[in-house]
């Protein structure tokens, strides 16, 4: 969680230079008013890359499979995450 808040600090900066220099509206990644929206972004990324990154190596070598175990985990972190933004709970990532 630690390493997804950096990285959210890093992309919200630059949606904040986006914004300040160039006059643009930041898509969602980097738009800091919309950073509730970073754990369904979050289970959509792993969604459609990660789990079938880690399937493909789990079924090359068996000791790929614990990676796979860890992204399925760090899915079901943030899609709690997601829920709790959907019901008004949370505030997203940073």
């Amino acid at each position: 969680m630690q390493i997804a808040e950096l990285v959210a600090t890093e992309f919200f900066e630059q949606g904040d230079k986006e914004r300040r220099e160039l006059n643009i509206e930041p898509i969602d990644l980097m738009n800091r008013e919309k950073r509730d929206k970073i754990p369904s972004m979050q289970v959509s990324f792993i969604d459609a890359i990660c789990i079938q990154l880690y399937e493909t190596l789990a079924g090359m070598s068996e000791y790929c499979s614990p990676l796979l175990e860890g992204c399925q985990k760090n899915r079901q972190h943030w899609k709690r995450l997601a829920e709790e933004c959907e019901k008004g709970l949370g505030n997203g990532l940073v």
